[in-house]
């Protein structure tokens, strides 16, 4: 997920500073300034087989903004243990580099492991994801499922390098 989001970020500030300012009756306040339908970023491997895709329904700059919005982001990567993560979103956000990119709006992550370990998927309203891609959080209530278990936190902050999930906050677990 890193490489994705570092090249979606790069690409997409290299188009817009790149990019010649609209005529003056398109920099309507209801509009943005620039936007571009059904963005696609995909990373390969070595091999040539897709690694990491990033994908929106739209991307958009707004004048005065700095940050990249992105409505309805979809990401995918595959991990080196044959696992596969995808995260979905109503709208994301991608700020300066230096800041963390924001998912936001019925933000669902779902990471599909190797056939015994089953599937988990996370679900909350607001997602943080590192410059590095790395490191994932949350202040807002986040739900977490992986096999018969089901668990509820104020928050949590994950890992992926290692794989480690903390949930903090009147945390509660149920097996069913």
């Amino acid at each position: 997920m890193a490489l994705t989001l570092a090249l979606a970020i790069s690409s997409a500030w290299l188009l817009l500073a790149t990019s010649q300012a609209p005529d003056s009756a398109a920099q309507n306040a209801h509009e943005p300034t620039l936007y571009i339908t059904s963005p696609q970023w995909d990373v390969l491997d070595e091999r040539g087989q897709l690694k990491q895709r990033l994908r929106a329904e739209r991307m958009e700059q707004w004048a005065g903004e700095d940050d990249i919005r992105l409505l309805q982001p979809r990401l995918f990567a595959r991990g080196a243990d044959g696992s596969s993560w995808q995260a979905s979103a109503h709208q994301g956000r991608f700020h300066e580099m230096s800041r963390p990119a924001t998912l936001q709006g019925d933000v669902v992550v779902r990471k599909t492991r190797l056939a015994d370990d089953g599937e988990l998927t996370l679900k909350t309203d607001l997602l943080l994801i590192s410059t590095s891609g790395d490191h994932i959080e949350t202040d807002l209530p986040v739900v977490l499922r992986t096999g018969h278990w089901k668990f509820t936190a104020d928050s949590l902050q994950a890992h992926f390098n290692p794989d480690k999930i903390k949930l903090a906050g009147r945390v509660r677990g149920v097996h069913d």
